[in-house]
């Protein structure tokens, strides 16, 4: 997945693999990770295509790793959204959904206190209203799942 990340020549190769290894992540926390596997998506978070950086940013979020944070709060709402060029329904539900899920598990790491701990913090009213306003149920689900882990941990 590593090498298919680099792939040169097709961006939606690379967005599949950091979606792989983001869904990898999302199961064992990235215990499983080959060497390489975050310098690799901490460099997709740089790629020409959308998905790719989207996704590389779930990846280490998921992986406890905030690299990607400003795109992943770009990515909690449907404007953000737009405005990142991601303009299909679906795309955005899938996107949204990963954004969420990146951003709790984040708020889940940072010490209490810390200047990224704040920011995180700060994209939990965009959390609020995806849960509240979103026109999509399984977004407003996964949103206020999201929230009650934050307020456990919180």
């Amino acid at each position: 997945l590593v090498r298919a990340l680099a792939d040169p020549d097709d961006g939606e190769i690379r967005a599949i693999a950091a979606n792989a290894l983001a869904l990898f992540a999302a199961q064992d926390g990235g215990a499983a990770d080959g060497a390489g596997t975050r310098a690799a998506l901490t460099r997709a978070l740089a790629d020409a295509h959308r998905g790719v950086r989207l996704n590389a940013a779930v990846g280490l979020a998921l992986r406890g790793d905030a690299a990607g944070l400003d795109l992943l709060g770009r990515a909690l709402s449907r404007a953000g959204l737009v405005a990142l060029d991601v303009r299909d329904l679906d795309l955005q539900r899938n996107a949204l959904l990963n954004a969420v899920r990146g951003v709790v598990r984040l708020s889940l790491s940072a010490d209490g206190g810390s200047e990224l701990a704040a920011q995180i913090d700060a994209l939990k009213p965009a959390v609020e209203a995806l849960a509240k306003d979103d026109g999509d149920e399984n977004v407003r689900a996964i949103a206020r799942q999201g929230l009650e882990r934050w307020r456990k941990n919180g």
